[in-house]
């Protein structure tokens, strides 16, 4: 098999969404592959409508990712933006909502929610920052909201605070798109 090399598709001007269930999921500075794949896969899995990432600072599309997402990338939409900044902007005056992701320590004068307590109800973006040191303050300031993976278990070591970017973008998807699952469920309960 003859086959070329995977690239993002550059994101299209037009970001003005087509219904209020549109949910993408941005990745600011996501370095390491294998996490990459791992959110791809989750974000198909839950119903992620499109992914997009910093054409200059996110880990490139390769048999590694690819690997790792069970091929989820060769199916599910991926794009690029040139200012993932400008472009949260700019979705944000297009009617999106954007939430960030968050540790609770956090040092912004913004509330930070649990991803429990968030319902969707517009069109969303959710960003989740690199995996060392999470979002760019810059782009924590442009969210409209921030959320969190609470953690059941108050006594955690220092070190074992915070999840894996991959295992967290995951949990906060279930969390975020669980209305759209029961939604689309079409399971009845006779009596």
């Amino acid at each position: 098999m003859e086959v070329g090399k995977l690239t993002y598709k550059k994101m299209e001007n037009d970001i003005n969404p087509s219904t209020n269930k549109q949910f993408w999921l941005a990745l600011d500075q996501i370095h390491d592959p294998m996490n990459l794949g791992a959110i791809i896969r989750s974000a198909a899995y839950f119903g992620v409508d499109r992914i997009i990432v910093s054409e200059r600072n996110c880990c490139p599309l390769s048999t590694s990712v690819c690997k790792a997402s069970s091929g989820a990338m060769e199916w599910l939409p991926m794009y690029s933006v040139s200012c993932l900044k400008k472009f949260l902007k700019r979705s944000i005056s297009s009617g999106w909502d954007v939430i960030g992701s968050m540790s609770m320590e956090s040092d912004f004068k913004k509330s930070v929610y649990s991803c429990e307590n968030m319902k969707i109800d517009k069109p969303t973006i959710l960003v989740v920052g690199n995996e060392g040191f999470g979002l760019d303050k810059d782009i924590i300031n442009v969210c409209t909201d921030l959320v969190t993976v609470d953690s059941s278990n108050p006594s955690l070591p220092i070190g074992l605070d915070s999840l894996n970017v991959s295992v967290a973008t995951g949990v906060m998807l279930h969390s975020l798109l669980k209305s759209r699952m029961y939604e689309n469920s079409r399971h009845t309960i006779s009596s």
